[in-house]
């Protein structure tokens, strides 16, 4: 989804050949790495296409746009939405040229503007080369761009920095709220001051919203449990009734043996068709037929166990726990105590002996007892993590532990812990 320079490759555009004729296309760091291309070079301060100029980061990514437009069409592929998406960062080109524009267009300004140049051009080109085919641009409101390129009036409304920064009909923003706090809903008063207005600020600028949320915690790891359920219906129906158009609710998409994100996927199944549908009962539904008879109702006291205790640490304003993805306050030995880790493992062997003893088919065994252990590299991740502080000392134990973990790992094929973070680099960094 961070494409930019895909479409603007600095392989191609950027070599030892050319760098110096197109520097002006590129935002680079200070060792002239190339980060993400520059959102004013190529665009007219009336945010039209610079045709004066033979070579832009704007004229560059039109024709690779239409090269994919192109080949989706000979694919025989109806698809009418691209997304064109700034690169994963914090930061933007600061070029004289950019700098001023952000004073006056805002970051988010700047590149609907460089958005805005590709959705008319490639319509006009669609228009005349493919029949008149509908092509919609999607486009990041993320990170530095996920402020609204609005102004507050003294009536406390809102309207737009320029005429310019109005996204064309064409073009679809997707807003991507990372520094939610993704236990209540966007418009919960607990939520961010952050976005206490920013859908306020944002339908300033149209109705053509897509949404990305986030239900995991992709930084630290997929198996440390992380509450975003008790949030979901409230959203659902705030982007329902905004009409967002697509939603893409992230949770851990590089490692298929994360129990959460198997849960998350059946509940969200149900829920995007209803979205009135209760969260819980869809919850229980879900652990009644993955988990069985046998141990379900242990499954269901788990989740309680750890949803209670989110609760009460929610309700807490002295935990400092504010579900947000990087807030370290989540897995502190101070907010996961020790009793709740080794009660929430308990139960886990308990359900896996009971599978173990039962009388059931081999194959149900296996399947039965291989989710379960996904619940156990929860628990085992958690405790792992504030080891040294829960036990002092007892470097042999921790070892164990560990052991234990990347054993389960290695049995069930689990290859990642968190997003670019691999099981076998984990298992150096504890294990050498």
């Amino acid at each position: 989804m961070h494409n930019s320079l895909e479409y603007v490759d600095p392989k191609i555009y950027y070599t030892e050949d050319n760098k110096e004729a197109n520097a002006h296309i590129f935002y680079r760091d200070k060792n002239d790495k190339v980060l993400d291309i520059c959102y004013t070079d190529g665009i007219t301060e009336d945010g039209k296409l610079d045709t004066s100029m033979p070579v832009s980061a704007a004229k560059i990514a039109l024709e690779s746009l239409k090269g994919y437009v192109t080949d989706a069409v000979e694919q025989g592929l109806s698809c009418k939405y691209f997304m064109f998406g700034q690169m994963d960062l914090t930061s933007a080109c600061s070029c004289s040229r950019c700098l001023a524009a952000t004073e006056k267009y805002s970051r988010s300004g700047n590149l609907i503007r460089f958005v805005n140049v590709l959705a008319e051009e490639i319509q006009k080109w669609a228009d005349t080369a493919l029949n008149g085919k509908e092509v919609t641009i999607v486009t990041f409101a993320y990170q530095y761009t996920d402020t609204a390129p609005v102004r507050q009036l003294s009536n406390g409304e809102y309207e737009l920095l320029d005429a310019t920064v109005k996204p064309r009909d064409n073009v679809c923003i997707r807003l991507a709220p990372i520094e939610a706090y993704n236990y209540w809903s966007l418009s919960d008063e607990k939520q961010s001051p952050k976005y206490n207005t920013w859908f306020k600020q944002w339908s300033i600028t149209g109705n053509n919203f897509c949404l990305w949320t986030y239900h995991t915690m992709f930084a630290k790891s997929y198996f440390w449990y992380y509450p975003t359920l008790p949030a979901w219906q409230e959203n659902l129906r705030d982007f329902r009734d905004m009409g967002v158009k697509y939603i893409l609710m992230q949770s851990s998409h590089t490692e298929k043996h994360d129990w959460q994100a198997l849960m998350e996927t059946y509940i969200a199944s149900k829920l995007l068709w209803d979205p009135d549908r209760d969260v819980n009962a869809l919850q229980n539904e879900f652990i009644e037929y993955y988990y069985g008879d046998l141990v379900s109702d242990n499954i269901k006291l788990f989740m309680r166990n750890f949803d209670e205790h989110y609760a009460l640490l929610a309700a807490d304003g002295n935990s400092g726990v504010n579900f947000m993805l990087w807030n370290p306050a989540l897995w502190s030995m101070e907010n996961q105590p020790l009793n709740l880790l080794t009660l929430q493992d308990g139960i886990v062997d308990d359900s896996l002996e009971i599978i173990a003893e039962s009388d059931l088919p081999s194959t149900e065994k296996k399947s039965l007892t291989d989710r379960l252990k996904r619940l156990k590299l929860t628990t085992l991740f958690m405790i792992i993590e504030n080891y040294s502080g829960y036990y002092p000392g007892d470097e042999d134990g921790k070892i164990a532990m560990a052991n234990e973990f990347f054993d389960i790992c290695s049995e069930l094929g689990v290859v990642q812990y968190a997003e670019g973070l691999s099981v076998a680099s984990l298992k150096t960094t504890l294990l050498g």
